[in-house]
């Protein structure tokens, strides 16, 4: 998915108009003074279908939690997994 693309997506998730040139922007490091707006990570990230820009974003301890969680869901899931061989 290219740029205009991502641009089209987030103005109907966000429901604020975004173009290409604004995503050029936020990405740009020459642009210091253009910064991505906090509301449009979590749209970011679920059209990228990428959470890096998320995990990154949590506290030291928010992403232990959820590496945490996430292990827990890999066990559980092994052990559903084993149950139903049954």
């Amino acid at each position: 998915m290219g740029r205009t693309e991502i641009a089209e997506e987030l103005t109907l998730h966000v429901g604020q108009p975004t173009s290409k040139r604004m995503l050029d922007d936020w990405t740009a490091e020459s642009k210091k003074r253009a910064r991505l707006p906090a509301c449009y990570v979590e749209a970011l990230c679920e059209i990228t279908n990428d959470d890096r820009l998320q995990r990154h974003l949590l506290s030291e301890r928010l992403r232990e939690l959820l590496r945490l969680g996430e292990s827990a869901e890999k066990v559980i899931l092994r052990n559903k997994a084993r149950r139903s061989k049954r």
